[in-house]
C-alpha cells in the first residue's frame, strides 16, 4: 500500500480571471476566516431589507473585494446581468466554469 502525502505548502489553487475592458483581473483567494465573515455579511444583507440600489452597491463591494484591481467606477457601467455573471463566476467551482464556457462556446 502506497503512502499518501499532501503538501499544502506547494498547493497552487486554480486561478479565476475576468477580462473586462481589455484588462485581466485575477480573483484573490480568501482565507477560511474571511469566507466565514463574508457568508455572515451576505446573510446580514439579505436580512437587512435593503433597497435595490443598496443591494447593488453591496454587490459591487463584494466584487471589488474579490478582484482588487477592479473598482466601483469600472463596475457601475455594467448591466445587472453582467454583475450577476461575475457573482456566479466567483461562486462557481472550476468544473462548473468549464461546463459553462464549453456550453457557451457551443452556442456561439
Amino acid at each position: 500500500m502506497a503512502n499518501k502525502f499532501l503538501n499544502l505548502d506547494e498547493y497552487v489553487p486554480d486561478e479565476k480571471i475576468i477580462t473586462l475592458g481589455g484588462v485581466k483581473h485575477s480573483m484573490r483567494e480568501i482565507t477560511v476566516e474571511e469566507y466565514i465573515a463574508k457568508v455572515k455579511a451576505a446573510r446580514d444583507v439579505v436580512e437587512a431589507d435593503l433597497t435595490v440600489d443598496q443591494q447593488v452597491e453591496k454587490t459591487i463591494e463584494m466584487i471589488v473585494e474579490a478582484f482588487p484591481t477592479m473598482t466601483p467606477a469600472l463596475l457601475k457601467p455594467l448591466t445587472l446581468s453582467q454583475l450577476t455573471l461575475i457573482l456566479d463566476f466567483i461562486m462557481a467551482k472550476p468544473e462548473e466554469i468549464e461546463r459553462q464556457v464549453t456550453a457557451a462556446q457551443g452556442n456561439a
